[in-house]
């Protein structure tokens, strides 16, 4: 039998760019968290012809990556590639990226070509165009700080790396027939804001600095949930003019911000949404927040519970 390997990732959750557009020095960057679910798993195994199994929607993707690292290696031989676990795509959970990677991973093994570095793999999976969240989570896991790229760089340079205490739960709720933008789109969504004023970059860093990582070195939820939320907040306002909320779902928003005025924490969007979340401080508080989301948002949202991811990809050899 044929060896086989599989990788398993977790989704990320992106909260939103340092730096957008216009003046010099690093661009995007931003912040974000790697989650153990939704997973993406993918097997690659040889074969004598190529062979995919995967949702209909991520077969192309999945041949366009295959025929691309088997390329850059140099190989002609045939690859079965099964997609055994998927990130639901277009949600703001990474899932292109978490998928790309773990293809390339797999493949790349399969021909003991694996990539010793994020770079590696953003030439492999063609990735890191802009952020660079989902792959240095792909690496390392944990809560994420993208400084950011120059012109002359690949991908974005890893800022800090910090672990989420492992008690700690993230809600996530999404209404289930709205997507986020992707691709074409979100290059032309880009195109049309004006770059972020210094001013914003800069207090969105101090929030980084001054109320993230200390929260998450002292363990203290409540201040890392607040310091998201506003982080979430201003980023969401400045995308607004291209989604017509500070979030994409307006009425993600209107709860979020009742939740605010009331003294609770507001939530925060993920990428370009429609997923929003909030941080709690133990599985207990998740649940009973995720009913109170649920019963506020209505029955069209889905809501679940993930734990912090804080270990890189996994990747298992099968004899």
């Amino acid at each position: 039998m044929s060896r086989s390997v599989e990788v398993t990732t977790g989704s990320r959750l992106h909260f939103g760019p340092l730096a957008c557009g216009g003046g010099e020095g690093r661009r995007f960057g931003g912040i974000g968290v790697m989650l153990a679910e939704p997973a993406c798993r993918v097997r690659a195994t040889r074969a004598e012809a190529d062979e995919i199994q995967a949702e209909a929607g991520d077969t192309g993707r999945v041949r366009e990556i295959l025929d691309r690292v088997r390329s850059q290696l140099g190989q002609k031989a045939g690859v079965r590639i099964d997609v055994l676990a998927a990130i639901p795509p277009h949600r703001g959970l990474g899932s292109g990226t978490q998928l790309s990677l773990a293809v390339a991973e797999a493949v790349a093994t399969l021909f003991d070509a694996r990539p010793d570095s994020a770079a590696g793999r953003a030439r492999l999976g063609h990735r890191g165009e802009r952020s660079a969240i989902g792959l240095h989570g792909f690496d390392e896991g944990g809560f994420l700080v993208d400084a950011g790229k120059t012109p002359e760089e690949a991908i974005g340079t890893l800022a800090c790396r910090a672990a989420v205490p492992a008690e700690w739960r993230f809600v996530l709720a999404c209404r289930r027939t709205t997507v986020g933008l992707s691709g074409e789109s979100e290059r032309a969504a880009f195109a049309r804001l004006p770059p972020m004023a210094e001013a914003l970059s800069n207090r969105l860093a101090r929030i980084v600095l001054a109320e993230l990582l200390p929260a998450l070195r002292a363990g203290d939820c409540r201040v890392f949930a607040g310091g998201l939320s506003e982080y979430g907040r201003l980023v969401g306002t400045y995308f607004a003019p291209v989604q017509e909320f500070p979030f994409s779902d307006g009425r993600a928003w209107g709860y979020s911000e009742a939740r605010r005025q009331a003294g609770k924490t507001g939530l925060v969007q993920t990428s370009w949404g429609p997923t929003v979340s909030l941080c709690c401080e133990s599985e207990v508080v998740a649940e009973r927040e995720a009913v109170e989301i649920g019963r506020q948002l209505g029955s069209d949202y889905e809501v679940s519970i993930a734990a912090p991811l804080n270990e890189g990809a996994e990747v298992q050899i099968v004899p």
